[in-house]
């Protein structure tokens, strides 16, 4: 349907109908080259892993290089997102994974399942170490020997620790 025969001999001519006869097809558009799924850098603090927080769909992502007029695309989930490793550090990579997609015109294309971001970062989370309360220590003059004080470390992410040592004045007197 919707096929207009035309030709300067067209009155001398009937359509015969149907006209079609199903060997054409519309096949998707491979567009991989042009086309570019890519979302903002994400800063994050350091959290012990290598997960990224969520990111919005679809208005965190950006899609580019869809053809004009056939552009009613949006990403609607992923499976996972995150970076090339869980330590601290700038222009990290960012891989998210089972891209999924929404829209009218989604049949239309070749999308892919996946894209990165090199340019994100995981910063450092501030964690405050606190003097255990009532600690002591038996004058005795000597500076050299310090007694071995405690302390807590708090919020440090699952499964790490701190390692340290607190010092005293050297010198100090009775009840200082």
């Amino acid at each position: 349907t919707g096929i207009v025969f035309t030709s300067p001999n067209n009155n001398n001519y009937t359509l015969a109908s149907p006209v079609f006869n199903n060997l054409g097809e519309i096949t998707k558009k491979d567009i991989s080259s042009t086309l570019q799924v890519t979302f903002n850098a994400i800063t994050q603090v350091y959290d012990g892993t290598s997960s990224v927080a969520a990111i919005s769909t679809p208005s965190g992502f950006t899609l580019t290089g869809l053809i004009a007029g056939g552009n009613d695309v949006q990403v609607s989930g992923y499976t996972s997102a995150t970076f090339d490793t869980k330590h601290v550090g700038i222009n990290k990579t960012i891989t998210v994974n089972g891209l999924t997609y929404s829209g009218t015109d989604v049949a239309n294309y070749t999308l892919p399942s996946s894209t990165t971001n090199t340019a994100s970062s995981i910063t450092k989370k501030s964690i405050t170490i606190t003097v255990d309360d009532n600690q002591t220590k038996v004058y005795d003059k000597n500076s050299a020997n310090p007694a071995a004080y405690t302390y807590t470390a708090t919020p440090l992410a699952a499964g790490d620790s701190y390692v340290g040592a607190l010092s005293r004045t050297v010198n100090e007197n009775v009840g200082s």
